[in-house]
């Protein structure tokens, strides 16, 4: 299948009873919207590691940066962060607020509007 065909979208699901997993929904249209378009189940394939040595393989899957965003953005809906890095636009600026109060007391200033 192409993955560049139009309207694809991503979705995500949390397991609602915990068990950690989440699940994965790529679905879109072609032919101008007439037909339905949806990713099968990827199929993991055993294969002996010496067949794979120093070869160049394939992915899974590709996306466009459009979709992978749409994707980042899914996971972030249903509660993924990022591990390390900078926090939010929202954490940003509550850090950047709680430091100007503390100048403030520490310096003796009134806090900045």
């Amino acid at each position: 299948m192409d993955m560049q065909a139009t309207g694809l979208r991503v979705f995500c699901h949390r397991d609602p009873f915990g068990f950690g997993e989440v699940d994965f929904l790529l679905r879109g249209t072609e032919d101008f919207g007439r037909l339905l378009i949806q990713a099968h189940p990827i199929v993991f394939e055993s294969k002996d590691i010496k067949d794979y040595l120093g070869e160049r393989q394939a992915p899974s899957f590709s996306l466009k940066a459009d979709n992978t965003q749409l994707l980042m953005d899914e996971l972030w809906r249903i509660g993924f962060r990022p591990t390390e890095g900078h926090g939010s636009v929202g954490q940003l600026g509550a850090v950047e607020k709680h430091l100007a109060d503390m100048r403030a007391l520490v310096f003796k200033t009134p806090p900045p509007k």
